[in-house]
Order: structure tokens, then sequence, then C-alpha cells
């Protein structure tokens, strides 16, 4: 099994004229799912997929420098240990250290990624929050000196109020281009294909999840992030996971927010907004929120 990112490539096209008809793929992908891979390694799993999918697409989407910047992300944080990590570092509400990098979504052990979405919201409900827990809420601003390489793990139903819908209407066009290549049925599948591998990010089984993830940011050169649907919030927006090696190079903290959770209530959370930590310099100032601030959860 190769990755193809040049769809054009002979060597694409004749791989995915091997593609199974959609019932079979969609019996396979099932059957992947329900799999217990815990204590299996990143080759058994590897092994296991390429039985079953046959090949993975990954159409790189390349967005430019000039609209990534217009973009800011929340990451969400939660009771951090004072005695254990320091509160004025930036690192401290970035990815985890790699020796401490458990399996997670969209990531293997000792493999990290930062986690994080273009909607607060979606940070929040992602980590899940109890009352009385303390939430980090800290907001990043890209600053790429370059353009930034997506892979879009997205169906192609988001729903017009998801913030990244033009972009999956834009990768299952870029599938439909090569309709004339490959013929009706193959483009079919090649769809479904990527559906059944967007879908898995908003089930639980992590090892399988994960693998794709690694795969694609750590396995496959010049990935910078890739998306998928929210698991949380019913893929009604997406979350991101991106390589910590760009974290470092090209975004920026710019605000936290910290947050007491009080209770769970429909669609979000009721919270006291307790202070608010903003970069001057070297440090972060931490200072007691404002009408502003309160305003800007409203």
């Amino acid at each position: 099994m190769e990755i193809h990112p040049d769809f054009k490539s002979d060597k694409w096209l004749n791989e995915i004229s091997k593609l199974p008809p959609i019932e079979i793929l969609k019996k396979n992908g099932n059957e992947l799912l329900k799999t217990n891979f815990i204590n299996q390694s990143f080759e058994e799993i590897q092994s296991a997929i390429q039985n079953k999918l046959s090949l993975i697409p990954i159409p790189i989407k390349i967005v430019s420098k000039g609209n990534i910047n217009k973009l800011s992300v929340y990451r969400v944080r939660i009771n951090i240990d004072s005695e254990k990590e320091n509160s004025s570092l930036i690192k401290t509400y970035s990815y985890p250290p790699s020796f401490i990098c458990k399996k997670n979504r969209a990531n293997i052990e000792k493999y990290p990624v930062f986690y994080c979405s273009e909607n607060k919201m979606t940070s929040l409900r992602e980590m899940d929050p109890k009352a009385n827990d303390i939430v980090y809420l800290s907001i990043w601003r890209f600053n790429s000196k370059r353009d930034v390489y997506i892979v879009p793990i997205l169906p192609n139903n988001l729903g017009s109020a998801n913030y990244w819908q033009p972009l999956a209407k834009d990768m299952h066009n870029y599938f439909s281009e090569f309709n004339k290549k490959v013929g009706e049925n193959k483009f079919k599948e090649l769809t479904k294909l990527f559906e059944i591998i967007s879908d898995y990010f908003i089930q639980n089984n992590y090892p399988l999840t994960s693998w794709f993830a690694n795969k694609y940011l750590y396995k496959t050169n010049n990935i910078d992030l890739i998306l998928y649907p929210s698991f949380a919030n019913s893929k009604k927006t997406c979350s991101i996971a991106i390589h910590p090696n760009f974290v470092d190079r090209y975004l920026e903290l710019e605000k936290i927010y910290i947050l007491k959770i009080t209770e769970f209530v429909e669609n979000g959370y009721k919270f006291q907004l307790q202070r608010i930590g903003i970069l001057s310099y070297t440090n972060i100032i931490w200072k007691y929120p404002k009408k502003e601030d309160t305003d800007y959860f409203k």
C-alpha cells in the first residue's frame, strides 16, 4: 500500500482501478472499525488496513500563507498542576512533551500533536470538562512564512454551517476531476473510501484513527496539519491536529482564558471567567477579566 498525493500518476490510476465495489468497501470498513487493535503494533494495524481498504488517498490542500494567517485556533487544557508545570511558560499551553504523550484520537504514543479547533466551544467539548474543573482556553494565531499543506479528512456532507465545508467540497470536486480517467464507479468508490476514513474519527477506535493521523503527519513528507470531523460536536464543526514542528515555527500564543466550569448545559457550558493571560514580550501577564472579556463568550 502506498499513499498517492499525485492523483494523476499512472501508479495511482492503476491502484484505484483495483478498488472493490462500494458494498464490499462498506463491509470491510465496518469490520475494520470493530476490530480491537489495542495490543497490535503500527505495522499490524497497517496490514489490516491494507487488507480491508486497499489504499489510502491523501488529497493535499495547499492553503496560502495569506489565508491561513487570518485564522486563529483554540486549544484547551484542564486542571494544570502548578506543582508539576510552570504556568508562566508558553509551552505549558501547547502540545505535550513526547515522553508523556499517550495514544489519543490523532496521535500514537510518543508522537504528540497540537489539538485545537477554529471553534472555541468545540475545543471545550472535545476535552469534556466537568463541574469545578479549571479550564485553560488558549488562543493561537497562525503566522506562517510559507504556504500550508493540509490533509482534510472530511466527508462531503459536513453541512453549510461548518467553517470547513468549502474545503470539503473542494476535495470532493478534486476527486470528481479524475472521474473521466477512472470511470464513474471508481469515483463513487473513492468518495465512499474517504467517507469511511473520515467517519472513523467520530468513533472511539483510537488505535485505528491514530494510525491514520500518524501516517499523515509523521510518515508523509510536508504535511503540516490534518482536519477531521469533531467527535464531540457530531460533525457540526471540525478538530485540527497540527504537527509540533509547525507549531514551534508558525503558531503564536495570543491570550489565555482561565475558566471554572460550573455546569454543562445544552450545546455548551456555564462557567466563571477567572483570569486572562496576555503575552507581554517574554512574560505572560495575568489580569482580572473586564466586561469585554465576558462579552467575548456571549
